[in-house]
């Protein structure tokens, strides 16, 4: 399995690791790792297909429970970066010969901790944390609502809520969620249906359906989007479910999500373990009210403050649509608020100026110019826009290159040389809290450097934000030392475009500090 996928930040407690020998012997694991096993297990089938430099993904049935679960293998090498308990690293390390013939074995396991911290995301209560961890768990209401000590109709009601507060269509897609949720920043792979096929050997097609099914999908949607029978789509499900040993689709959404999160913690590029007392990120995820999905907001507070919706620039964040800010007013329950945007001028300007009075107040700092305005192609980054500009299909394969190649480390020199020669931003990358905020922002936008592509691509082909008659509320932060921009080339744009603005340019601003 090539180790072509995005970075990866995981929460420990999610997963349970375990170290074991070719002879399926396993030698240490944690606690969690032995109570989800329950006792010895062949577990061949994972380790016979681990390379040197090859990690592998694998589907066993011997849990406690019965149930199929999986599990991800690989040499010490490869599996350095992975959430290992302390004594199964040092194990690993361990002895004269550095741990060879035994291999890193790791269940996703998630704790009480990580569905602590995914129920807070999502808002769910205690009662509706607990059913919900029980039903992934368990696979099937009656028995999580047994585990949970709650009658059967109450159990009905509360994921009935959860769906609701989660944006879940029916419970395949809530257990995905909140299994999703819970290990971290990890994406499922591009080939999940050919993995599963791969693991428990039904056809390409029956895979397909599985998958469709464990994502929410009903059987009569997943036979329409595939192009199949209703009759046929029920016949591949009842052979997906044999094989995969499961009675139901909620069940097979659970090994559906257990496989994503291993594979793509096995073909990541990078993997970063979030250290235990480590205070999270605010992260809320809030159900879109007119459209399907959720949006990732991160709420710094505090709650009685005035609301500030950042942009973050096109390097550092997601792509951004012209939708976007009205879901996230409507999400929030919000009448106004102020926008702020780093660089990302066009797409603050286009997606706040449809909101009319909605949006009391923008700020932009450190705008980019009109490309027929850019004449600096100074460093790094200036090579890379003349390099970029007009030129989509190169763009984008440079974009698809970064988001399977993109490590922490990477990011930080790509930082750096991208300010090299301003005394001010080299400044703020010196704090070792600045850099990793940055690096911590970019890790995320590397999941498909799909805010980069767009915006470049749109930059690139000559997309102006549109003319304000009155852009009195609005005020222009640049930093006179930009390495990347010169503001005054564009400075006569910017006041032509946005009628009243207020621009302020700081003679010692840079890109990161104005």
């Amino acid at each position: 399995m090539a180790r072509a996928g995005p970075p990866v930040d995981l929460p420990p407690d999610s997963f349970a690791s375990a170290v074991c020998d070719r002879a399926r012997r396993v030698i240490v694991a944690e606690p969690r790792f032995r109570d989800w096993l329950g006792g010895p297990d062949p577990l061949a089938a994972v380790v016979s297909r681990v390379g040197t430099d090859r990690p592998s993904v694998s589907a066993i049935a011997d849990d406690r429970t019965g149930h199929p679960g999986a599990v991800a293998a690989a040499t010490i090498a490869v599996a350095r970066s992975w959430p290992l308990a302390a004594d199964v690293r040092a194990a690993l390390d361990g002895g004269d010969n550095d741990g060879a013939g035994l291999f890193a074995v790791v269940a996703f396991r998630p704790d009480l901790a990580a569905w602590d911290q995914t129920a807070h995301a999502y808002g769910l209560s205690p009662q509706e944390s607990r059913l919900a961890a029980a039903l992934s768990r368990r696979g099937d209401l009656h028995a999580a609502a047994a585990d949970t000590d709650v009658a059967y109709e109450t159990a009905r009601k509360l994921v009935a809520s959860a769906l609701r507060q989660t944006g879940a269509a029916r419970q395949t897609d809530l257990v995905r969620l909140i299994l999703s949720a819970a290990a971290g920043g990890v994406r499922s792979p591009a080939g999940s249906s050919r993995l599963f096929a791969e693991l428990f050997g039904p056809m390409r097609r029956q895979a397909d359906v599985a998958q469709a099914l464990a994502r929410g999908a009903t059987r009569a949607a997943a036979a329409a989007a595939l192009g199949i029978s209703g009759h046929g789509a029920k016949a591949d499900l009842r052979i997906v479910f044999q094989a995969c040993g499961v009675a139901n689709a909620v069940d097979l959404a659970r090994i559906a999500a257990e496989i994503d999160a291993l594979a793509g913690l096995a073909t990541a590029c990078s993997v970063e373990v979030e250290p235990r007392g480590t205070v999270a990120e605010p992260l809320r995820l809030i159900s879109r009210r007119r459209a399907p999905g959720r949006i990732a907001v991160t709420d710094h507070g505090p709650a009685r403050g005035r609301p500030l919706l950042m942009f973050h620039p096109a390097a550092g964040g997601r792509h951004q649509y012209r939708a976007l800010v009205a879901d996230i007013l409507d999400a929030l329950g919000l009448a106004r608020a102020v926008v702020f945007a780093r660089t990302a001028s066009t797409a603050a300007a286009v997606t706040t100026a449809m909101l009319g009075d909605r949006i009391s107040g923008r700020v932009l700092v450190g705008p980019e110019p009109p490309v027929a305005l850019d004449r600096r192609f100074d460093g790094m980054m200036g090579r890379g826009k003349a390099l970029f500009f007009g030129n989509a299909r190169l763009a984008a394969a440079c974009a698809g290159i970064l988001s399977r190649r993109t490590s922490s480390a990477m990011i930080a020199r790509m930082q750096r040389h991208s300010v090299a020669g301003s005394a001010i931003d080299e400044a703020a990358l010196d704090d070792p809290d600045n850099l990793a905020d940055m690096v911590r922002a970019s890790r995320q936008s590397s999941l498909g450097m799909a805010g980069f592509l767009a915006e470049l691509q749109a930059h690139g082909a000559g997309a102006v934000p549109p003319a304000l008659t009155d852009a009195g509320t609005w005020t222009i932060i640049a930093g006179a030392r930009d390495p990347l921009y010169n503001f005054a080339d564009a400075e006569a744009f910017w006041r032509q475009t946005f009628a009243g603005v207020t621009i302020d340019v700081r003679p010692d601003g840079g890109l990161f500090r104005t």
